[in-house]
Order: C-alpha cells, then sequence, then structure tokens
C-alpha cells in the first residue's frame, strides 16, 4: 500500500500536535503541511487550482504555519511520523538558508523528512521577498544545485546565472539528506521531477486522471531523461479515494504516498480539535487496517 500522509495544513497553531499524534496513533505514516507567507488583501491572481480562479480558503482567516516550523515540532512531538512540504515555494527564498535549515532538520531527524517544492504561482509573496517571479523556474533548478551541494562534501562554492558565492562550509551535513520532490501540474514540472527530482508531487486529481494522463506523461518524460522509477518517489493528491481498494488501485500504479484528508478545509479552520481527532479515527480504522 501507499505511504499514508495526512495532509495537515490550515489549523491552528494549537491543534497541529495533537492532530499529529492523532495521526500516528491510529496508522498515519506521515504528515504533509502546505506553504505560503502571505496573501495581498485583493489577490488579482488566479488560483491554479480551481476552475475559475477562486481561492478555496478565506485568507484572512485561514492559519498557514511556516511548514518548516510546525513539520519540525511535529518530528519532536512524535516518535516515526514522515514529514513532507506539499509544496513549500522554493524559489522566494534563499537556497542557502533553505540548505541550512533542512539540512538541520534532516540532521535531527535522519530519514523522516522529505522537501516537497513548488515553484509559485502568487507573484505578490515573490514581490514581498525581492524575488524575481518570471524566472522562477530557473532559479528553482539552480538552487536544487546549490541544497544538494551543501548537503554534501565541503567547502562549497557556487557561481551561476542566478546565485554566486565564494567557498563556504556548512555544518551539520545531514547524514541522510532529505529527498527533494518536485510539485506541479504544467509539462514543465513533470519535465523537472523527471529530469533532476528525487521524486514528483502531483497536484489533485481523480484515479483515473493520474491513470490515464498524468502517471504516463511523467514515465514517458523519464524515460526521456534515461531514469528509472524503482528509487522515484511519486506522491498524489487524489479527489475520489472512497475505500481501501482505491489505495490498492494506486499502489498498482506505482504510487508511493497519498495525501489524505479525514477532514475537509473548513472543518480543519474552524471546528474542534476533538471534531478532527474523531475525523482521524473513523477515517483510519476505514482506510487504513494493514
Amino acid at each position: 500500500m501507499p505511504l499514508a500522509y495526512l495532509g495537515a495544513g490550515f489549523q491552528p497553531a494549537e491543534h497541529l500536535i495533537p492532530v499529529a499524534l492523532a495521526a500516528e496513533e491510529y496508522g498515519f505514516d506521515g504528515i504533509a503541511l502546505p506553504d505560503h507567507l502571505a496573501f495581498p488583501v485583493r489577490v488579482g491572481t488566479d488560483y491554479p487550482g480551481t476552475v475559475d480562479g477562486s481561492l478555496p480558503w478565506e485568507t484572512d482567516l485561514t492559519p498557514w504555519l511556516d511548514p518548516l516550523v510546525g513539520l519540525t515540532a511535529i518530528a519532536g512531538a512524535t516518535t516515526a511520523l514522515r514529514l513532507m512540504t506539499h509544496v513549500f515555494i522554493l524559489p522566494i527564498r534563499s537556497p542557502v538558508l533553505v540548505a541550512k535549515t533542512v539540512g538541520s532538520i534532516a540532521a535531527l531527524f535522519p530519514g523522516r523528512f522529505e522537501l516537497g517544492i513548488g515553484v509559485g504561482w502568487l507573484p505578490s509573496e515573490f514581490e514581498l521577498t525581492g524575488t524575481e517571479f518570471r524566472n522562477r523556474g530557473r532559479r528553482t533548478e539552480e538552487s536544487i544545485n546549490i541544497i544538494r551541494a551543501l548537503w554534501g562534501a565541503q567547502p562549497v562554492a557556487h557561481s551561476g546565472s542566478h546565485y554566486s558565492f565564494d567557498p563556504i562550509s556548512m555544518c551539520p551535513v545531514p547524514v541522510s539528506p532529505a529527498a527533494i520532490l518536485i510539485g506541479g501540474s504544467s509539462p514543465a514540472a513533470v519535465n523537472r521531477a523527471a529530469r533532476i527530482g528525487d521524486g514528483f508531487i502531483a497536484m489533485p486529481a481523480t484515479i483515473d486522471e493520474y491513470a490515464a494522463t498524468i502517471l504516463p506523461e511523467l514515465e514517458r518524460a523519464m524515460r526521456n531523461h534515461g531514469r528509472a522509477g524503482n528509487d522515484f518517489h511519486i506522491n498524489v493528491v487524489p479527489s475520489d479515494v472512497r475505500n481501501p481498494s482505491d489505495l490498492r488501485r494506486l499502489d498498482d500504479l506505482g504510487i508511493s504516498s497519498v495525501q489524505l484528508h479525514p477532514f475537509d478545509r473548513q472543518t480543519a479552520t474552524h471546528k474542534s480539535l476533538d471534531t478532527k481527532i474523531e475525523a482521524i479515527r473513523r477515517y483510519a480504522g476505514r482506510m487504513l487496517s494493514r
């Protein structure tokens, strides 16, 4: 069966650790947290995850904890839960700072953290951090190279199109560097994942859509880049998982992990902690008996 990650975003901060503890208790393998810095009062940009471009959350009421902070807290409170950013907007950050923070998490909790990254879609976030929106794909690829280098043999120097620095040493170097999973739905994102990613994070879709179009596109891209798929992590967010047989079908498709949601976004933001823990218990009992 694919690894089962609880989608734990959009919650009040005080609920996150109890929800993670319940997820571990009732059989989830991991926790996934999303990422946004801030939203303008008037967004002015279509959201790519809805048909009409509208945001499916309330920008002034929905909590967006920093995912690296939240996942580190979860790691310290739990025993073995895996941790995934789903997805972390890499090009609005310095790759050196990301290497330091994520490398520290990986050193503290070896083998438990996976850095799921995306290129972002909201220009105002790039403006907030003084970063360029239009070249975010190219900077993402250069950032990945820098991060991986800083998790390896020291010292490291870099001279690229967007970032340059003289030799530096960054310690500690994680014994088990975090896997970098590349998310997105565009052909460029799929190609980038197949070319330089440790895995691919697919956007929400039905199981039929994954089987008919998304996974074949990924497989073609991987063949084009001469990569075998045995150690390639594929994460999906299926919109139509109803029973364990659906998870078995995803397993047959070669899916490594699946993000599941025992409660919806409105419940995550507005309902009681007891409501969410009970939803996790019931969902796990129905779906995750192994």
